[in-house]
Order: structure tokens, then sequence, then C-alpha cells
């Protein structure tokens, strides 16, 4: 059995594509969403850019060189900071949520049942990572990189006035517990490194359960973190000033291997209780942290993790990890874990409104976003197969022809596709209205669909070997920020403020899948106020589809929801034919 990590250093290394292929890519990839005027602007602006001796050539010649010069990964660092220097709350606008599919405990405890469970299972996931006994993901046979998994335990998120950092505490064994908006530390790892038993686990969670929590002094202080960026980076100052009790509780927090919320009841529906995972529970959340478990009275469970150094195949696999534990299954620790500590936070008048108004911005943010689920039961990705095409491309198709049928045009759509084949690979920004997609808009046949399908994958497959449009663009820009001047590129370029590079700067329609069967439901807030943000999952015999918006298109999504359910029906009727 292979290590963890032991195809790292034979992985191959992210490719710079040829300028004119991508340049071609663009013209095609954004042909479907510009009107003929639109073309031939975007047309004109690539000429210019890959004139010979031109700034697209010049720029070219710098990010091949920067790939060369740059031991692992050309584009790693650049994309790091597009996470880490974006000025939102990461609450709705970055961090995803999950609903884990878990039977409820029947236990008299069910929440802390299946909390101390959560716990002893995702520590020995740690164990599988530390001793490197996790074995490597592989695609089809081909390993993939493993280096975010180190990104997964004892790391955070710091807020900073001009860009976040990125921390990782690889000495740490505890884990922070919030319940009723107060914080504890609770040592789940011994000096030694023996893991505390389930038992001792769930004696702690039970004490802090059971503890009063009114009027206790920094009560809620988490909902900071669903600051904005700035805001919330100047506020963790003036706390850490205040009090070296605040300054040290802080890194306590941020240096917790997880964080664990203990939550009361949440609603019966799938649309509230994925609204509770996305944002729900107030104080009573870390956002900052790479990965949140959320444990509900009952025993329900969901996550919502940070994405700056993480993608969802991590959390996927804790998640499937976490399901197939069971009391039966599990390998307890015998290490016995001391009483919780608590964090208690000292606030100055100031930071007592500064809560105040955290809460309400917070608030004002829950209020401008709508969750909604389709939890499509007529058939799934099986069938979906057995007619003859890909389930991702009939679910793409399906969204896309829906919009359509919503707007009477077509909207640039995202789907990430992983690019994990190459050392520190993340991913490429697929963009799924395809021409052979609006031919079959056009005219809904079972040719059409069929060609849409193959062309989806085709260019999944681009995608996946590093061949995209965005990514390249980006470098390309990036280039241009640092070597321009040197370079005698003083002007605007054309290319960087066309109709088509325009059009691929807004993802009206963000979407994304991935491995369904841990997960009920699964998804994210909107990435632009005038769209949407869709999570679909593809089961054997149902799909399901979570999507959200600004409150302001709530009426528009339940349209678009309706649209596709009639054409998931109608395309397995014209395959079917």
């Amino acid at each position: 059995m292979p290590t963890t990590f032991e195809f790292q250093g034979s992985l191959p290394r992210l490719p710079v594509p040829p300028l004119e292929e991508t340049l071609g890519k663009l013209l095609l990839w954004t042909s479907p969403l510009l009107d003929e005027y639109g073309q031939n602007e975007t047309r004109k602006a690539a000429e210019d850019f890959l004139a010979q001796g031109g700034a697209g050539r010049k720029l070219q010649q710098r990010l091949e060189k920067w790939a060369k010069d740059t031991p692992e990964n050309w584009l790693s660092s650049f994309w790091s900071r597009t996470y880490l220097d974006y000025p939102a709350p990461l609450v709705i606008n970055s961090n995803v949520f999950s609903m884990l599919d878990l039977p409820l405990p029947s236990g008299s405890s069910p929440r802390t049942e299946r909390s101390a469970l959560l716990v002893s299972a995702a520590l020995l996931f740690k164990e599988s990572i530390d001793d490197e006994t996790l074995p490597p993901d592989m695609d089809r046979g081909t390993p993939l990189c493993m280096s975010q998994y180190r990104n997964l335990f004892a790391a955070t998120r710091i807020p900073g006035i001009s860009g976040d950092e990125f921390r990782t505490y690889p000495q740490s064994r505890h884990i922070a517990v919030l319940h009723g908006g107060r914080v504890w530390s609770l040592e789940v790892i011994s000096p030694e490194g023996e893991k505390a038993s389930r038992e001792s686990i769930a004696a702690r969670l039970e004490e802090i359960a059971g503890l009063e929590h009114s009027g206790v002094r920094g009560e809620g202080i988490g909902v900071f973190t669903a600051l904005d960026r700035k805001s919330w980076a100047s506020t963790r100052k003036n706390l850490s000033d205040f009090s070296p009790e605040n300054r040290k509780n802080l890194e306590t927090i941020e240096s917790a291997l997880f964080v664990l919320c203990l939550d009361p009841k949440t609603g019966t529906t799938l649309r509230e209780k994925g609204f509770h995972y996305l944002c729900g529970g107030g104080g009573n959340r870390w956002y900052d942290k790479s990965f949140q478990f959320i444990v509900c009275e009952n025993g329900e469970t969901g996550m919502n993790f940070e994405h700056s150094c993480l993608d969802g195949s991590q959390h996927a696999r804790l998640a499937a990890l976490v399901s197939k534990t069971s009391d039966e299954n599990l390998p307890g620790g015998a290490w016995k874990t001391p009483p919780a500590r608590p964090l208690n936070f000292l606030l100055s008048e100031s930071l007592e409104h500064a809560l105040t108004d955290a809460e309400r911005s917070l608030e004002r943010l829950r209020s401008d976003t709508r969750l909604r689920v389709l939890e499509f039961t007529s058939f799934g990705r099986e069938k979906i197969k057995r007619l003859g095409v890909s389930p991702d491309a009939f679910c793409q198709i399906a969204m896309q022809t829906s919009i359509f049928d919503l707007y009477g045009k077509f909207v640039n759509a995202y789907e990430p596709v992983m690019t994990r084949k190459f050392l520190l690979g993340r991913t490429e920004a697929m963009r799924p209205v395809t021409p052979e997609v609006v031919s079959f808009v056009r005219a809904r046949t079972a040719g059409n669909l069929k060609t849409a399908s193959s062309a989806h994958s085709a260019r999944i497959s681009e995608c996946r070997e590093g061949r995209g449009v965005d990514r390249h663009l980006f470098g390309l820009r990036r280039m241009l920020e640092l070597f321009g001047e040197d370079e005698g590129i003083s002007e605007t370029l054309p290319i960087f403020s066309s109709p088509g590079y325009r059009a691929l700067a807004r993802n009206i329609l963000s979407t994304s899948t991935g491995p369904a069967e841990s997960f009920r439901i699964y998804g994210f807030g909107p990435v632009d106020d005038e769209g949407y943000g869709v999570r679909y999952l593809m089961f054997p015999e149902k799909l399901t589809f979570t999507m959200t918006c600004r409150t302001a298109l709530e009426q528009n999504m339940l349209s678009l929801r309706e649209k596709l359910e009639e054409n998931l029906e109608k395309m397995a009727a014209i395959l079917s034919e």
C-alpha cells in the first residue's frame, strides 16, 4: 500500500498552455455569451495581444520563465491570494457547508453521542495523515496531489488589513468547542500523543452542555468572524490589545485542531437545515477555521469549511470516513481527557458595541440570502448512464437550458474541474455553455443532446489537463502586474477589458459537484449579486440541487428550480424516445 505522500515527488508540474491555444478557446468559449459586436471586439483584442513582439508574447515568455523558476506550481501562490485577499465576509460569500447523511443517534444524549464519535473519527483521520497511512487519492489510476490534507487540521485564516494569512499549528492537541456562544478548549490528544477515549470526550461535552451561560463574559464572540475581513482584522487587534487573556484565548481557538459547534435543534425542512449550516448559529461559529462540525440537539450533523487552502475533496473524504464510523468499528483511544477549559473574553464598552454591530451585520447578510433545495427523485445517475450520456453533462445541460428558458439568453456559468494530477494542483474553470449546448437548446433532439454531452466531457478533460482559459489568463495578468513596467507595457491591454474577458469575470451561475454518498445536501452562497450558487449531488437514484441567491432574486430562483425539474424530466424523455 503506498503511503499518503509517496507520489508527491513524481507528480507532473502544471503546464503553461500555448498562448494561441488559450486565446482561441477564449473566443470559442465566450461566443455563446456575446453578440456579434462583442465577439468582434474580443477577436480584435486577442489578435492584438497575440501580435509578434506584442504584449501577449512578452507576458507569455514571462509566465513560462516563472513556471520554470517555480519549483512546484506556477499558479499556487497566486491562487491562494485570490482567497486570502478577498475582503468580503467568509460566511455565505466564501465558506461552504454540507449536511451529512447520518442516522440519528438513539441514545438519551444524541448530540453528545454524535459529537464524541465525530471527534474520535476525526482524530483517526488526522493520525492517518500524520503517520502517512492514509492511502493517496487516485483518479482512474492516476495519483493525485495530497498536499491540501496538511491544511485540514489545526489550520486557520488570520484576518489582516491588507490581506489574510493562513496558518497551521502542527503541535496542536486540542479542539475548540462552542456552545451557547461560549468557547472551551478541550484536549483530545495527550502530551504523549495518545488519543482521548470516546467516553471521556462524551463526558466532557456533557459537562459543557450542562453549564449555564447567561451573562458570561464574551458570549457570542465568534460572530466577529462573520465580519468583512478588514473590520475583523481591526476588531481582532482591539480584542487582543485589550487583554492578555483575550490574546491567549484567540491563539487557543486559532490553533485548535478544528471547531465543534454544539447547536440547538434546527428546522424541519432541507431548506431550513441548509440555511442553518450555511449561515446559522450566530456567535456559535468560528468561520476562520479550516472546518467546523455543527451538531444539533438531535444529533443531526453539518459541516462548514473555509476555502482558501482547501477544496471539497478533502472534506468529502473526511465525511466519508465519519459516515462509515460507528461504535462497533471505531478503535478508541484510552487517554482520559481533563475537563474543558473555558475561554472567557474581556470586552471594553467599544468592543461590546462592536459585538452588537457584528450581530446586526450578520443578520443583514442572512436576510439578503435565500436557499432552496430541489430533491429530484424520478431518477439518478445510474439511469442517466443507461441513457448514454454523462451524468455531469446531463445536469449541466439541464441547468443551462433552464437558465435560457428563464431569461431568454445564456449566461456565464462556472464549474470547477480538479487539477490535482499536478503537484499543488487545485482547479481549473470549466465553462459549460458550449456551442453544442446552444444547438441543443435551439433544437431539443436526442442527437443534439448526446453531442452536447460529448462536448461537455471533452471540455472537462481539457480542464483536467490544465488547458483551460481562466487560470492561464489569470497568470498572464499577474505577469503584467509584476513585470509590465519592465517589459515596457504601460498602456491598458484591450484583452483584459474585452467583452469576452468581462463575461468570464462574472459567474452568474456558479456550480459545483462532487462525491454524493456521504451527504444529504451540500452548498454555498451566490458569488454574484445577480446570480445563483448551485451545488448538485448525483446519487444513484436521485439528484439533489442546493440553490442560493440574493433575496431580490428569490422568485427567479423558484422559477429556475421549477424549470430545472421540468427539463430533467424532458431530457430523459427525449433520450428514451
